[in-house]
């Protein structure tokens, strides 16, 4: 049955609460919101519509607005610097500024049903007479808006020739908008607003924008101030403590023998049981990293630094390599930069930092790749993955092709005429059979069978690519006799690690119309054998 992730994630998490009733329980809820590709049913979407169209910087002063009413953010707090690489909304064309608003639209909706599906969970809770007795958390982000859909939100890097044909493809999608034939993005203009009153996205641990969220603390039975707000400086690193704290819990010593690291993080259960705000902050400093940028908060105070060139990768519009210092105590979203005034400070807190990073493990710091400088080179040039005793298998963890010719062949033990189902699959590509004939599918359209059927009982399938002028060959080969060929633009790579390469079935979408998901190989299977060119 076709339903959303959040849907089928609510079942299993009631199912997991029904199975531990009468016992405590530690539920963890992770439904991929909003991540890309932003799926969510129509009805959800429509709800937002037009409440966008006036674009993202009137929805991020409207923002602001509402957040210095409500009290989350300080009075006087000003809309920060725009950010370097968002577009100014009324120099965009009226078409493109319609592909975008609903873009937003369907961010919105996406957040709503998932907040309407946590709302299940609650709602059994109370049914079952637990909700008083539950400490619910509710994070808000884990760490800041995508700005990974550049300039006009599309879900991968393309070359800037093909933006006009990648902008009218998905305006041709618009009213399809959040079903599983799309995929759904937003601009940087979108995830700037979504960021207010901070500057940038994810992947940006330096600034507040890639880092801090709003936090949902409900537990009744804490006596916790209803409806109350508390800025009390705090880090996802607390919820552990905060969470033994609460509920009364002892942290073992050992385990099964073994030795427990000490529990990292200080517990903000003092902040939220307070009755009103006025307490003192417990936790004094953390550090950030990610992707070559890093930061320090101490005592109210932040500094921050890139990780000089090898940043480029990241953020190659903004080439900075300074050192920057705020004080977060009264410049709450980073707009006055004091580096230059204290630099005694930056030195002391730079120390600080590294002292830490010592302490956690941090270094080696990481390039714009996010892996560690001293990592090998991806040097491997055979795989293989073994089916087993399973109708079907998977490998995430491969190094992926890396744009290099390859030869995928898969060893049948057991097959014939009449034999269907997918034989390897990867998001854009798949290799398959058809009433006993191989077929090789790409996701672009372009297609070929064999034009021999597979021979009863054992055979090797072996798709060969290879690339020339810019275009990429296919040749599809049985027991070593060719028997088809075609050449295409799209790439036809094996992806790394989380793109797990399915072996015996498709998973997501079917690549072709020829068959659905998962199209499971009725034949058997021994093993999958890639061979890269490196």
């Amino acid at each position: 049955k076709d339903e959303a992730i959040a849907d089928s994630l609510v079942r299993h998490a009631v199912g997991f609460i029904e199975e531990n009733a009468g016992k405590p329980f530690f539920l963890y809820f992770a439904p991929g919101t909003a991540h890309t590709p932003f799926h969510v049913d129509k009805e959800w979407i429509e709800m937002y519509r037009g409440k966008f169209d006036d674009g993202w910087a009137e929805y991020a002063r409207r923002t602001l607005e509402n957040q210095i009413r409500m009290g989350i953010v300080p009075e006087g707090t000003e809309l920060p610097i725009g950010n370097l690489d968002v577009q100014d909304w009324n120099t965009i064309p009226a078409d493109e500024r319609q592909l975008y608003a609903r873009q937003m639209e369907t961010f919105a909706a996406f957040m709503s049903q998932t907040d309407f599906e946590i709302g299940r969970i609650v709602e059994f809770l109370r049914r079952i007479g637990q909700l008083d007795n539950t400490l619910i958390m509710v994070a808000l982000g884990d760490n800041g808006p995508s700005g990974e859909g550049g300039r006009i939100g599309y879900k991968e890097a393309y070359h800037p020739s093909k933006e006009k044909s990648i902008l009218a493809a998905e305006m041709a999608k618009i009213d399809r908008y959040g079903d599983e034939t799309t995929w759904p993005f937003y601009p940087v203009g979108w995830a700037q607003a979504c960021a207010t009153p901070f500057r940038y996205y994810k992947k940006w641990a330096d600034y507040e924008g890639g880092t801090h969220d709003g936090l949902i603390v409900y537990y009744p039975n804490g006596k916790l101030e209803k409806g109350g707000i508390r800025t009390q400086y705090t880090h996802v690193v607390d919820f552990l403590p905060t969470t033994i704290e609460m509920t009364g819990s002892v942290m073992p010593k050992t385990i099964n023998g073994y030795k427990q690291t000490p529990l990292e993080g200080v517990s903000f259960a003092y902040a939220i049981t307070a009755p009103d705000n006025n307490v003192t902050d417990h936790k004094t400093e953390q550090y950030y990293e990610m992707n070559s940028s890093y930061a320090l908060y101490k005592d109210g105070w932040k500094v921050q630094f890139p990780n000089g060139g090898v940043n480029k990768q990241v953020r190659s519009f903004f080439p900075d390599t300074d050192v920057h210092l705020y004080n977060l105590k009264e410049d709450f979203n980073e707009a006055h930069d004091l580096a230059a005034q204290y630099p005694a400070k930056v030195k002391k807190m730079l120390k600080e930092f590294d002292r830490l990073a010592r302490k956690y493990n941090v270094y080696p710091l990481k390039n714009g790749k996010s892996a560690d400088p001293d990592y090998p080179g991806i040097s491997r040039t055979h795989y293989d993955v073994y089916v087993g005793a399973r109708a079907w298998g998977e490998y995430p963890y491969g190094d992926g092709s890396t744009g290099k010719p390859y030869t995928l062949s898969i060893y049948i033990d057991e097959a014939g005429p009449a034999s269907n189902g997918v034989l390897a699959s990867q998001k854009g590509w798949a290799l398959y059979v058809l009433d006993g004939y191989p077929v090789y599918a790409s996701a672009n359209g372009t297609r070929v069978r064999s034009s021999k059927p597979l021979p009863e009982g054992p055979s090797v399938v072996t798709a060969k690519i290879e690339y020339k002028d810019k275009k990429t060959l296919m040749t599809l080969s049985i027991d070593g006799e060719k028997v088809g060929s075609m050449t295409t633009g799209a790439k036809l790579a094996i992806g790394a690690k989380a793109n797990a390469l399915n072996i015996g079935r498709q998973w997501g979408l079917p690549v072709s119309g020829d068959y659905e998901s998962p199209f499971i190989f009725t034949g058997k299977i021994f093993k999958a054998a890639i061979d890269v060119e490196r």
